[in-house]
């Protein structure tokens, strides 16, 4: 972990005097190794939210087989449900 300030000269246009902006200013708890790489915190965001949508799209396959094999209407569509 570092907590060193970024390397941008804050007397540059654009970048402003908070040089612990890499780590939203607690860089203790949040790190970056090299002070330049702001897109490392979407990582865990992006994984999340890649997880849920195959896990609705898997929700949404199992409902739709279990439809179709007739086990939430009795047996009324496709093939009838039996348990013996």
């Amino acid at each position: 972990m570092f907590i060193q300030p970024d390397w941008f000269d804050p007397t540059e246009p654009g970048v402003g005097t908070n040089r612990y902006s890499y780590s939203a200013n607690d860089p203790v708890n949040k790190f970056d190794q090299g002070g330049n790489a702001w897109f490392l915190a979407a990582v865990p965001a992006y994984e999340f939210a890649t997880w849920a949508v195959a896990a609705a799209i898997a929700a949404v396959g199992i409902g739709v087989a279990t439809e179709q094999s007739g086990v939430l209407d009795g047996g009324g569509h496709g093939r009838p449900f039996s348990w013996a």
